[in-house]
């Protein structure tokens, strides 16, 4: 048994319009936005380390 953090984030919004190409823009937006949280919320060392995060 070992503890556990649980860290849920979530992009929310509506793309600019119902088209393919909107829909999919806002998915990479949102999914941005996520990732930049999650660098921003956890060290750099768990980032590369557990999560395998490679720099860009």
């Amino acid at each position: 048994m070992q503890p556990v953090l649980l860290c849920e984030l979530t992009a929310r919004g509506v793309p600019s319009s119902l088209d393919d190409d909107a829909i999919r823009d806002w998915f990479h937006l949102g999914r941005e936005w996520i990732v930049r949280g999650f660098a921003d919320l956890t060290h750099e060392r768990v980032q590369e380390e557990i999560w395998k995060r490679k720099k860009v």
